[in-house]
């Protein structure tokens, strides 16, 4: 299973779409982790409810220990990865990839205050957006809610960031 198995959409899906509720022999390898180009790394989740205009939005675990996904919507939710910039509306019950590591592009919430270097942190009333949670290479929160540093605005609400080591997300909020 190897990078450009993902690039190519032969393993399990591409990243960016979706399978169906119905595909339940996904549940065996829920949660397994997938390598992708320049040091990517894709999880298999479920989704826990609908979401359109996936792209781009935090995600965190339904309940510890579980592969069940929906958006984060506090800031003080643990973030377990993040939807890709071309993910397709998602279902309640979808199988999806959420990335984990790698540089990821992320929206930011209206009057986020973010800035290249700023640490990141799920927007509290921002539906998987993000605001800033430190300037300068820090993070308020000690960044154990979202390990991720901006590094260049792409526009007034969109950045790509690193994420720092592994998103796992321990559980709700």
């Amino acid at each position: 299973m190897t990078a450009a198995a993902i690039a190519h959409g032969t393993v399990p899906f591409p990243v960016g779409q979706v399978h169906g509720s119905q595909f339940t022999a996904l549940d065996a390898i829920l949660g397994e982790e997938f390598q992708g180009p320049k040091g990517a790394v894709y999880r298999l989740c479920k989704a826990a409810a609908a979401q359109t205009s996936a792209t781009n939005l935090v995600y965190k675990r339904n309940a510890a220990g579980s592969d069940t996904v929906a958006v984060g919507a506090q800031s003080a939710d643990v973030a377990c990865g993040v939807t890709v910039a071309d993910q397709v509306d998602i279902a309640l019950g979808d199988y999806f990839f959420l990335q984990v590591a790698g540089e990821v592009t992320l929206n930011g919430k209206t009057s986020h205050g973010l800035a290249a270097g700023d640490g990141v942190k799920i927007a509290g009333t921002g539906a998987g957006k993000v605001e800033v949670d430190g300037t300068s290479g820090t993070w308020t929160s000690g960044g154990n809610v979202f390990p991720c540093m901006v590094h260049t605005v792409v526009s007034t609400n969109v950045f790509t960031a690193y994420i720092q080591g592994k998103l796992m997300g321990y559980g709700g909020a």
